[in-house]
């Protein structure tokens, strides 16, 4: 939906991938890694002008995206409660990046190192799962009320007042992490 909103064919975004269009209306279709990895370099090639493309297409998913897992997270009290059944189950969600905890005496981060992705697709899957985490932290609204900031290891990006206007906290660069706070 995402693409085909800002006028990107189906055909654009498929192609070669191997993913038959049908399989979008099946709730049993299995789309592989490599498939989905490939769709999203079509889609990165298609809205290179897009600012923040993959920050903008994290912020699209909810909860409900991620069924019985998301359900489960809905049900936690605290960021930390939610974070540590998220990682837990992290292989049933779509992150590319691998997700662990830091936390201090007085923060709590989730951390995000997308060193395993190819590098091509490094930034906007680094930047797709964090923005997934701020929507969906947002949408379960929890009671400690948890967003300080994101952190990115890198220099600041050209579009990084987006990524800011999105997320609605601060965004610090150059950071030793790439984190929600």
């Amino acid at each position: 939906n995402f693409a085909a909103e800002r006028g990107v064919e189906q055909g654009v975004c498929l192609a070669g991938t191997d993913i038959d269009p049908a399989c979008f209306h099946d709730p049993e279709a299995l789309i592989t890694p490599e498939q989905e990895m490939r769709l999203i370099g079509n889609l990165i090639e298609a809205l290179a002008d897009v600012p923040a493309l993959g920050f903008e297409v994290g912020m699209q998913y909810t909860a409900s995206v991620f069924g019985i897992w998301g359900y489960s997270l809905v049900m936690n009290r605290n960021l930390k409660e939610a974070t540590e059944l998220s990682l837990r189950y992290a292989p049933l969600s779509t992150a590319y990046c691998h997700l662990h905890t830091e936390i201090s005496e007085d923060e709590f981060a989730m951390c995000a190192v997308p060193s395993s992705i190819p590098e091509h697709l490094r930034q906007f899957l680094l930047e797709r799962d964090l923005g997934t985490a701020v929507n969906v932290i947002r949408e379960i609204k929890l009671q400690d009320n948890p967003l300080k900031r994101l952190e990115f290891t890198g220099s600041a990006l050209p579009y990084a007042a987006r990524i800011e206007e999105l997320a609605g906290i601060p965004v610090v660069y150059n950071s030793a992490r790439n984190a929600l706070v």
